[in-house]
């Protein structure tokens, strides 16, 4: 099992320039081409700077996803018999540092198509622990984390950050930062005069919802102490997500 743990009296303070502290995500990449017995699939990174590295190896789970919606093929994973060509990461030639052709142990599903499926490795999607932390006067967000395992932000203090202090994303139109929220708990925060969209900001990047599925789900929010000064200002931002207890919370309106 995989863990991702950030706790015990970190100091993140005026972070100018190195972007959001804590960001946890897999990586989509765009299905660009489907073998004819639909077996092999070529992938693309689409942002520049996440191109280069392998992201798929022998053995490994992969889902996929529709672009526009951003939910995935129900009950149909695939499993990676072997890497044509990509990739490598040790600093030798390649053919391409951007796409990966996969060939597939089974068909994939008929529904995956070229331009309009990305596809994420899940096998090693963590567990996220962020607690005993401080966030002061940051230019971005505080903690910005999408995966579908258990997280847990939690005893953390965020003060005047410019952007939300907490970001739940999942995107394959910018930056294809990959990673459905299944298992969310925020708990015993407090936040201090923080700007953005909302003090705690769930907003899968879609082009339409599902009738019939979310992309985010079962997240708590409790026992938070939210101070602020700007009276239209959002306190929970979520889009896209079912499943929600907002409980015990502390909201406190200071105006300047």
């Amino acid at each position: 099992m995989t863990k991702i743990t950030v706790r015990e009296n970190h100091l993140f303070d005026n972070c100018t320039g190195i972007d959001d502290p804590i960001n946890v995500h897999g990586t989509f990449q765009q299905v660009v081409a489907v073998s004819e017995d639909r077996r092999e699939l070529t992938v693309r990174y689409m942002h520049r700077e996440t191109a280069g590295f392998p992201s798929f190896a022998q053995g490994d789970e992969v889902e996929f996803s529709r672009k526009d919606t951003m939910l995935p093929v129900e009950h149909a994973t695939g499993i990676v018999e072997r890497i044509i060509s990509g990739p490598t990461g040790d600093g030798g030639e390649v053919e391409s540092l951007t796409d990966t052709v996969i060939r597939f142990r089974e068909a994939v599903p008929e529904e995956v198509e070229a331009n309009a499926y990305v596809v994420e490795n899940i096998t090693f999607t963590p567990e996220v622990e962020v607690r005993n932390c401080e966030f002061r006067e940051i230019p971005t967000r505080g903690v910005l984390v999408t995966s579908r395992k258990p997280i847990v932000i939690e005893n953390n203090a965020f003060y005047k950050l410019s952007m939300a202090p907490i970001y739940i994303s999942c995107d394959a139109n910018n930056w294809y930062e990959s990673g459905r929220a299944e298992d969310v708990l925020i708990r015993n925060n407090k936040f201090y005069n923080c700007q953005g969209d909302g003090v705690i900001f769930i907003n899968p990047v879609i082009e339409k919802a599902s009738e019939e599925r979310t992309v985010h789900k079962n997240i708590r929010i409790e026992e938070n102490e939210i101070h602020y000064s700007e009276k239209n200002q959002e306190l929970y931002a979520l889009k896209d997500c079912r499943n929600v207890q907002i409980r015990e919370n502390k909201e406190n309106l200071t105006l300047r």
